[in-house]
């Protein structure tokens, strides 16, 4: 799948890998894909947690013998989640 930009999060924790990843995904244009690449097993289940909560998606997951990737589409919107809102 192509992406637009990487972001190699491989060995963070999953609270510092949402949060890096979300904030990465800000910077993008509505439509844009950002591939992130990680290894914590918890990330797989709290950034789609997170995502729900944004007009931002997950667009495909890529399970590797020792990491994985992650597909993050960013919203028209993509306001709210980690960044506060208003």
């Amino acid at each position: 799948m192509k992406a637009d930009r990487v972001l190699d999060a491989r060995g963070w924790s999953c609270t510092w890998f949402c949060l890096k990843a979300m904030s990465m995904l800000r910077t993008l244009e509505s439509g844009q894909v950002l591939k992130v690449l990680g290894t914590d097993p918890l990330a797989l289940e709290d950034l789609p947690l997170i995502l729900e909560r944004t007009d931002n998606q997950l667009i495909g997951v890529e399970k590797q013998p020792d990491y994985f990737r992650l597909y993050l589409r960013r919203g028209p919107a993509a306001e709210g989640g980690c960044s506060g809102g208003k």
